[in-house]
């Protein structure tokens, strides 16, 4: 059963995923409407607003994969959602033994009385400028871009069952997938000094921080962040005060709302920010 500072933290996640706007830029065919977007918000925010111990809500860990995390908030929300049923989630397509792809859901729209096909994502990104001047958008621990992770879901994640496997799994379930929907949320980190600038990758609202070199970081009382505490930090979180880091660090300003990366001084030097 959870404790009542757990439950708040999954309804402020739950929040924080229903309202945040979209990360990713996709062709308009797979984006929510601002009306359906309203739509899909409105019933959740109204059970939340009545009694969160009776809904059963994820539990929180804080070591959790936010990915896996992020998906089970989905799972819940889906669940509990007046408009939609759960057809599939984590529906494997195959080829013969060969698993070619995997569709995060399949859902009854009940109200539009159709079929939808819907791929989610919630990612974190930094800024770097490349020598010749481009920019990239990169995971803090590994080289995991943007780019890579948005081509992902438009080129095979969302045509996946519109492939000759996809029509297939639809013939044998008897199903005609009507719509895909690219559902995505995160934040971008841009390096110190540097203002939000358009990319056609992203969307015009996405959510946004800084990133900072460990020299560059300002002396405010910044708390050090891990795990769920990237959609919105907890209380009583600890102080940051490493005068040395080996790796990117996430941090929270309670007193700017400000979330930020700190970076070792040499982290992607080869890059200019």
């Amino acid at each position: 059963m959870k404790n009542d500072k757990s439950l708040e933290q999954t309804v402020r996640h739950v929040h924080w995923l229903l309202h945040s706007p979209d990360f990713m830029q996709f062709p308009r065919r797979y984006n929510l409407t601002r009306a359906e977007q309203a739509r899909f918000v409105k019933p959740i925010d109204h059970l939340l607003q009545r009694n969160p111990k009776k809904l059963h809500l994820p539990c929180v860990f804080e070591k959790m994969r936010l990915g896996s995390y992020f998906e089970q908030l989905l799972l819940w929300v889906f669940n509990h959602h007046p408009d939609y049923r759960m057809v599939a989630s984590n529906q494997s397509i195959m080829s013969g033994e060969r698993t070619i792809g995997e569709c995060d859901y399949i859902l009854e729209n009940r109200r539009r009385q159709q079929i939808e096909h819907w791929e989610v994502t919630v990612k974190f990104y930094l800024a770097n400028r490349l020598p010749d001047g481009s920019w990239e958008f990169v995971s803090a621990y590994n080289n995991r871009t943007l780019t890579k992770k948005r081509n992902h879901m438009l080129n095979h994640q969302l045509p996946l069952l519109d492939s000759p496997e996809g029509k297939w799994y639809q013939k044998e379930h008897r199903l005609k997938v009507d719509r895909c929907v690219a559902f995505t949320r995160g934040r971008l980190f841009y390096p110190f000094g540097k203002k939000r600038f358009n990319d056609r990758q992203l969307s015009s609202g996405h959510l946004m921080g800084q990133w900072y070199r460990l020299s560059q970081l300002p002396p405010r009382r910044w708390k050090h962040i891990s795990g769920v505490q990237s959609f919105v930090p907890g209380k009583d979180l600890p102080d940051f005060q490493q005068s040395r880091i080996r790796k990117p660090v996430k941090l929270y300003d309670p007193s700017k709302r400000e979330f930020a990366f700190v970076v070792p001084d040499n982290w992607r030097k080869k890059g200019k920010s």
